[in-house]
């Protein structure tokens, strides 16, 4: 899995400012480790993903800092912050 920190993800521009941002609909993030607490170090790799689905916090246009989707390790649905993201998925290995 090849990711990029959120600060350099841009992958859409503003319809009408012409500016570059980003839109985490559909994608998967990685959660900074922070997120989890302290003692939770020992937590897998796969704990740390999380499928963006929607939420004002989704893209850099919109206002707000809420995301909602699921965690890839369980299913489990959820809302998370945008300054929770650490870094986004841009490529998995194969076979994946």
């Amino acid at each position: 899995m090849k990711f990029i920190k959120l600060r350099d993800f841009k992958n859409t521009v503003h319809p009408y400012s012409k500016r570059e941002g980003f839109d985490l609909a559909g994608l998967t993030v990685k959660l900074k480790q922070e997120w989890f607490g302290e003692g939770e170090e020992a937590l897998r790799s796969e704990d740390h993903l999380f499928r963006v689905e929607s939420g004002f916090g989704r893209s850099s246009f919109l206002r707000g800092t809420a995301c909602f989707g699921e965690f890839l390790s369980d299913g489990e649905r959820g809302r998370i912050e945008r300054y929770d993201i650490e870094s986004v998925l841009i490529e998995e290995e194969e076979g994946e």
